[in-house]
């Protein structure tokens, strides 16, 4: 009986379960047989997982444990770990979804942000909702130093064409540049003799593939892949308190859902305030600017036109840039408008140059901080895509 017993757990069947699973495909298994031994394969790619305030990547345990990351739940269907990584001041990053987190800082502090795989092309920051604080920018009546972020700092090297040097209040924003060969810096300046605010920030780490369409399109600092949402300059927070920052020329990049044919921009109404207000008006009072009116701060949208809400293929004006103190199409207009572009692919460009208009006593043609909304404001647009008509 003993012999028989034996003899049938010679028979036993070895199950080995490893690797990566691609969430929301099917597991790739393959199975190696021998006399005794059957060896089930899992294969899973490691792609991002968490919720969007606590992404990681998905890993074995053990390849968590190996890699330094701490384990956040389950992933590809159980089979593996969320695996969450985290770098201090003065770290060096060289995993996907590694976020940065400061509670409270006083000096200066630099990342290193390496790439995870020879193919990565792109690397985007993104700010998480309440959790990007740094001081504001010098608010003077002098123009040379208006808008200058003169206190702390924050900016992203690369390159092939660094971020935009920010500051102040930038929860929920994002940036992306082209990762470097080697590493890209994030840098932090901090003015420790400051007390303004708490300085703090959350930032989630995004490390993309070449030819990944979610990286957005080379030379675009922001990327929305959304038919709908919001669009803000940096340091917008409120009507009240916001003030644009100087030195920013960046691409703002949309991507064209299938079957739109243009998109739309319109400022929104906040009391009785508008949120779009870039350099001096166009007359005494507070007007729009196009095109020869902005030299100084302005957004570019290619071929932007206002369209009659009667009939949509009716193109009153076309323009390229505007700035002043409404949306419009047209100079001298004081009531905001929808305007569209057709122009593919979907973007626009962001500009302000060093210094700001500032004469003390005069009007908003001479002053930019005179007026509402004021020529210092910066913008905050609702964007959507069209569908072809």
């Amino acid at each position: 009986m003993a012999s028989k017993l034996f003899k049938d757990a010679s028979f036993v069947f070895l199950m080995v379960w490893i690797g990566v699973l691609k969430i929301g495909e099917s597991m790739e298994i393959s199975s190696e047989r021998g006399e005794r031994l059957i060896f089930n394969i899992v294969k899973f790619q490691n792609l991002p997982c968490g919720t969007t305030t606590n992404t990681g990547t998905c890993y074995t345990a053990d390849e968590c444990a190996s890699r330094g990351g701490t384990a956040g739940g389950a992933c590809a269907s159980g089979y593996g770990t969320c695996c969450m990584f985290t770098a201090d001041c003065g770290g060096t990053i060289t995993e996907n979804s590694t976020l940065l987190e400061i509670s409270s800082r006083t000096t200066d502090c630099t990342y290193t942000i390496c790439r995870c795989s020879d193919n990565v092309c792109r690397i985007r920051l993104d700010f998480m909702v309440n959790f990007f604080v740094l001081s504001g920018p010098t608010v003077s009546t002098d123009g040379a130093n208006q808008g200058d972020c003169n206190t702390d700092s924050f900016s992203l090297t690369s390159s092939q064409g660094a971020s935009p040097v920010i500051c102040g209040f930038n929860s929920g924003q994002h940036i992306i540049v082209e990762a470097d060969q080697g590493c890209n810096t994030a840098l932090f300046n901090i003015d420790g003799g400051s007390t303004m605010v708490t300085r703090m920030w959350n930032i989630n780490v995004t490390q993309f593939l070449c030819g990944d369409e979610f990286g957005g399109p080379p030379g675009c600092l922001q990327f929305f892949t959304s038919n709908t949402g919001v669009v803000k300059s940096f340091n917008y927070n409120t009507v009240a308190t916001s003030n644009h920052l100087s030195n920013q020329d960046y691409n703002v990049c949309f991507r064209r859902q299938e079957g739109n044919c243009r998109i739309c921009y319109s400022s929104f109404k906040v009391g009785i305030k508008q949120t779009f207000g870039l350099s001096k008006s166009t007359n005494k009072l507070t007007a729009s600017g196009v095109d020869t009116d902005c030299t100084e701060d302005f957004i570019e949208i290619p071929g932007a036109t206002q369209v009659t809400i009667k009939k949509v293929t009716k193109i009153v004006v076309s323009v390229n840039k505007n700035c002043g103190r409404f949306l419009d199409t047209n100079r001298l207009k004081t009531l905001p408008q929808t305007i569209c572009s057709f122009s593919v692919p979907f973007r626009f460009r962001f500009k302000t140059d060093a210094n700001e208009f500032i004469q003390v006593g005069k009007g908003p043609d001479l002053n930019e901080a005179k007026g509402d909304p004021s020529g210092l404001l910066g913008f905050k647009l609702f964007f959507e895509q069209k569908a072809c008509v």
